[in-house]
Protein backbone atom coordinates (compact mmCIF):
# COMPACT_ATOMS: atom_id res chain seq x y z
CA UNK A 1 0.00 0.00 0.00
CA UNK A 2 2.75 2.43 0.67
CA UNK A 3 3.78 2.09 -3.09
CA UNK A 4 0.75 2.87 -4.75
CA UNK A 5 1.35 6.92 -4.42
CA UNK A 6 4.71 5.80 -6.69
CA UNK A 7 3.26 3.46 -8.83
CA UNK A 8 0.53 5.68 -9.48
CA UNK A 9 3.33 8.52 -10.17
CA UNK A 10 5.72 6.42 -12.64
CA UNK A 11 1.93 5.60 -14.63
CA UNK A 12 1.70 9.56 -14.90
CA UNK A 13 5.04 10.48 -16.04
CA UNK A 14 5.64 7.44 -18.11
CA UNK A 15 4.32 9.05 -21.21
CA UNK A 16 6.46 12.09 -20.00
CA UNK A 17 9.71 10.22 -19.65
CA UNK A 18 9.14 8.08 -23.08
CA UNK A 19 8.04 11.57 -25.47
CA UNK A 20 11.88 13.01 -23.91
CA UNK A 21 13.45 10.12 -24.32
CA UNK A 22 12.36 10.06 -28.07
CA UNK A 23 13.37 13.87 -28.58
CA UNK A 24 16.91 12.63 -27.88
CA UNK A 25 16.84 10.11 -30.02
CA UNK A 26 15.44 12.10 -32.78
CA UNK A 27 17.60 15.34 -32.56
CA UNK A 28 21.03 13.47 -31.02
CA UNK A 29 22.04 12.03 -35.06
CA UNK A 30 21.42 15.58 -35.92
CA UNK A 31 23.50 16.88 -33.18
CA UNK A 32 26.28 14.63 -33.77
CA UNK A 33 26.14 15.49 -37.94
CA UNK A 34 26.31 19.30 -36.88
CA UNK A 35 29.09 18.10 -34.78
CA UNK A 36 31.40 16.53 -37.50
CA UNK A 37 30.55 19.41 -39.93
CA UNK A 38 32.46 21.82 -37.61
CA UNK A 39 35.58 23.44 -37.85
CA UNK A 40 36.09 21.95 -34.09
CA UNK A 41 35.57 18.67 -35.34
CA UNK A 42 37.41 18.73 -38.48
CA UNK A 43 40.77 20.05 -36.96
CA UNK A 44 40.66 18.38 -33.27
CA UNK A 45 39.37 14.95 -34.22
CA UNK A 46 37.84 14.90 -30.91
CA UNK A 47 34.84 12.37 -30.52
CA UNK A 48 31.68 13.94 -29.98
CA UNK A 49 30.47 13.26 -26.54
CA UNK A 50 26.25 14.25 -25.12
CA UNK A 51 26.03 17.95 -25.78
CA UNK A 52 29.35 18.65 -27.02
CA UNK A 53 28.11 21.66 -29.01
CA UNK A 54 26.92 23.59 -25.93
CA UNK A 55 30.65 24.30 -24.29
CA UNK A 56 31.95 27.06 -24.57
CA UNK A 57 35.14 26.29 -25.71
CA UNK A 58 33.38 24.50 -28.71
CA UNK A 59 31.60 27.67 -29.61
CA UNK A 60 34.24 29.91 -29.32
CA UNK A 61 36.51 27.94 -31.36
CA UNK A 62 33.96 27.74 -33.98
CA UNK A 63 33.06 31.47 -34.06
CA UNK A 64 36.71 32.24 -34.63
CA UNK A 65 36.77 30.10 -37.49
CA UNK A 66 33.66 31.24 -39.23
CA UNK A 67 34.46 35.02 -38.23
CA UNK A 68 38.41 34.57 -39.36
CA UNK A 69 39.60 36.41 -35.74
CA UNK A 70 42.90 36.43 -35.16
CA UNK A 71 42.44 33.64 -32.42
CA UNK A 72 44.51 30.37 -31.82
CA UNK A 73 43.43 27.71 -29.25
CA UNK A 74 45.40 26.53 -27.10
CA UNK A 75 45.48 23.25 -24.95
CA UNK A 76 47.90 23.55 -21.44
CA UNK A 77 48.02 20.70 -18.86
CA UNK A 78 45.82 22.69 -16.30
CA UNK A 79 44.18 25.24 -18.90
CA UNK A 80 42.28 25.90 -22.07
CA UNK A 81 42.40 29.14 -23.60
CA UNK A 82 42.32 31.43 -26.72
CA UNK A 83 45.16 33.63 -27.66
CA UNK A 84 45.42 36.77 -30.20
CA UNK A 85 48.14 39.55 -30.44
CA UNK A 86 46.64 41.29 -27.64
CA UNK A 87 44.44 39.44 -25.34
CA UNK A 88 44.60 35.54 -23.91
CA UNK A 89 40.51 34.64 -23.88
CA UNK A 90 40.14 32.70 -20.64
CA UNK A 91 36.86 30.69 -20.46
CA UNK A 92 35.16 30.24 -17.03
CA UNK A 93 32.71 27.63 -16.65
CA UNK A 94 31.11 28.18 -13.74
CA UNK A 95 27.65 28.13 -12.03
CA UNK A 96 26.28 30.35 -9.58
CA UNK A 97 27.00 28.62 -6.89
CA UNK A 98 30.74 27.47 -8.06
CA UNK A 99 31.60 31.69 -8.83
CA UNK A 100 29.54 34.09 -6.40
CA UNK A 101 30.85 37.88 -4.95
CA UNK A 102 31.31 38.20 -1.56
CA UNK A 103 30.14 41.16 0.01
CA UNK A 104 32.19 41.05 3.12
CA UNK A 105 35.42 41.49 1.16
CA UNK A 106 34.52 42.99 -2.10
CA UNK A 107 36.07 39.84 -4.19
CA UNK A 108 34.41 37.79 -6.50
CA UNK A 109 35.29 33.95 -4.84
CA UNK A 110 35.67 30.54 -6.31
CA UNK A 111 34.81 27.80 -4.71
CA UNK A 112 36.88 24.57 -5.04
CA UNK A 113 36.21 20.71 -4.16
CA UNK A 114 38.24 17.88 -3.59
CA UNK A 115 39.19 16.06 -6.91
CA UNK A 116 37.93 12.34 -5.32
CA UNK A 117 35.12 13.26 -3.34
CA UNK A 118 33.74 16.43 -5.20
CA UNK A 119 33.41 17.81 -1.73
CA UNK A 120 33.96 21.52 -1.30
CA UNK A 121 37.56 22.33 0.08
CA UNK A 122 37.34 26.04 0.30
CA UNK A 123 36.51 29.37 -1.38
CA UNK A 124 39.46 31.30 -3.11
CA UNK A 125 39.36 34.74 -4.30
CA UNK A 126 39.02 34.47 -8.15
CA UNK A 127 42.66 36.70 -8.13
CA UNK A 128 43.90 33.43 -6.45
CA UNK A 129 42.29 31.17 -8.45
CA UNK A 130 43.52 32.95 -11.39
CA UNK A 131 47.08 33.50 -10.31
CA UNK A 132 49.10 30.25 -11.49
CA UNK A 133 47.05 30.53 -14.96
CA UNK A 134 48.44 34.38 -15.06
CA UNK A 135 52.01 32.95 -13.92
CA UNK A 136 52.15 30.42 -16.74
CA UNK A 137 50.66 32.94 -19.41
CA UNK A 138 52.86 35.68 -18.32
CA UNK A 139 55.91 33.16 -19.35
CA UNK A 140 55.05 32.26 -23.13
CA UNK A 141 52.38 35.65 -23.96
CA UNK A 142 54.14 38.44 -22.29
CA UNK A 143 51.74 41.46 -22.12
CA UNK A 144 48.59 40.03 -23.46
CA UNK A 145 45.80 41.02 -21.07
CA UNK A 146 43.92 38.14 -19.53
CA UNK A 147 39.79 38.41 -20.20
CA UNK A 148 37.51 36.09 -18.75
CA UNK A 149 35.17 35.02 -20.55
CA UNK A 150 31.71 34.15 -18.78
CA UNK A 151 27.97 33.71 -19.46
CA UNK A 152 26.02 36.38 -17.87
CA UNK A 153 24.01 33.68 -15.98
CA UNK A 154 27.10 32.53 -13.69
CA UNK A 155 27.30 36.08 -12.26
CA UNK A 156 23.70 35.88 -10.48
CA UNK A 157 22.19 39.16 -9.28
CA UNK A 158 25.94 40.53 -9.16
CA UNK A 159 26.24 41.25 -12.81
CA UNK A 160 27.13 44.89 -12.08
CA UNK A 161 29.65 44.18 -10.25
CA UNK A 162 31.39 42.62 -13.44
CA UNK A 163 35.35 42.88 -13.12
CA UNK A 164 36.85 45.08 -15.75
CA UNK A 165 38.69 42.04 -17.33
CA UNK A 166 35.25 39.99 -17.52
CA UNK A 167 33.77 39.91 -20.82
CA UNK A 168 29.89 38.97 -20.04
CA UNK A 169 27.75 37.92 -22.80
CA UNK A 170 24.25 37.20 -22.53
CA UNK A 171 23.60 34.73 -25.51
CA UNK A 172 25.50 33.13 -29.02
CA UNK A 173 24.72 36.31 -30.47
CA UNK A 174 25.93 39.12 -27.64
CA UNK A 175 28.91 37.30 -27.42
CA UNK A 176 29.54 37.52 -31.17
CA UNK A 177 29.00 40.79 -31.02
CA UNK A 178 31.07 41.72 -28.01
CA UNK A 179 34.29 39.41 -29.62
CA UNK A 180 34.07 40.93 -32.73
CA UNK A 181 34.48 44.66 -30.81
CA UNK A 182 37.15 43.10 -29.03
CA UNK A 183 39.39 41.32 -31.92
CA UNK A 184 38.76 43.82 -34.82
CA UNK A 185 38.88 47.32 -33.38
CA UNK A 186 42.25 49.21 -32.36
CA UNK A 187 41.64 50.61 -28.86
CA UNK A 188 43.72 54.01 -28.38
CA UNK A 189 45.13 55.07 -25.11
CA UNK A 190 43.80 58.17 -23.24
Amino acid sequence: MKNVPYILLLILLSPLLLLGLLCVLICLPFQILFYKRSPWYAERKEKYHFRAEQSLYYKLYNMAKKNEWPLEYREEQDYRCFVCERYVLFPLLYHVEDLFYDEKTGFWMVLEYEEEDQKQKDALPLEDYLAPVRDELSKTLEDRKLIIVLDESSLGDHIGKAEDFFLVYADKKDLTQQLTLLLTVEFVDC
